[in-house]
């Protein structure tokens, strides 16, 4: 899936208007699957999706740091999106 869309949009400058094709951020909906069980869903771009969870594990103070994760044998990560 890519970060960016292009579509359709309306420029407005004053009362005149024009219609181009501008690049948008693409968003997807993310859920983290922790040892099978659903522990978030969030919107994000859709790249980088193992960063972000680790991101978000970590500042949710699940994890202490990105090496305890390595050190979690026992962890398993998915995602669904």
């Amino acid at each position: 899936m890519d970060a960016i869309n292009e579509t359709l949009i309306i420029r407005f400058k004053g009362d005149q208007a024009e219609e181009l094709v501008d690049q948008i951020a693409a968003e997807t909906t993310f859920t983290l699957m922790v040892n099978g069980k659903s522990l978030v869903s969030l919107l994000c771009t859709p790249t980088e999706l193992d960063t972000m969870a680790v991101g978000f594990l970590i500042s949710e103070g699940l994890l202490a740091d990105r090496d305890s994760l390595l050190s979690r044998s026992r962890l398993f990560l998915s995602f669904i999106f």
